[in-house]
């Protein structure tokens, strides 16, 4: 898979504030963004990703765009 090249990228996608909605309510979001991430399928997903800390402990939460559910955690960032 190749980082940088053109893309198609959905124009149906949800909005931050209903990715949001997917969130645990205990979580502190310190940022938000867009990402594109690989699957363990060799394709990609366009998701919002959300940086967060909840009972000390960091998070990377990702959500995808298309259909709100989520996609990865990732601990201790």
């Amino acid at each position: 898979m190749n980082c940088h090249y053109d893309r198609s990228l959905s124009k149906n996608i949800i909005s931050l504030e209903k990715a949001k909605e997917k969130l645990n309510k205990n979580v502190e979001i310190l940022s938000e963004g867009m990402a594109i991430i690989p699957t363990e399928f060799a394709t990609e997903l366009f998701c919002y990703e959300f940086k967060g800390k909840a009972f000390d402990n960091d998070f990377l939460i990702y959500i995808n765009a298309e259909t709100r559910k989520r996609r990865r955690y990732s601990y201790d960032c």
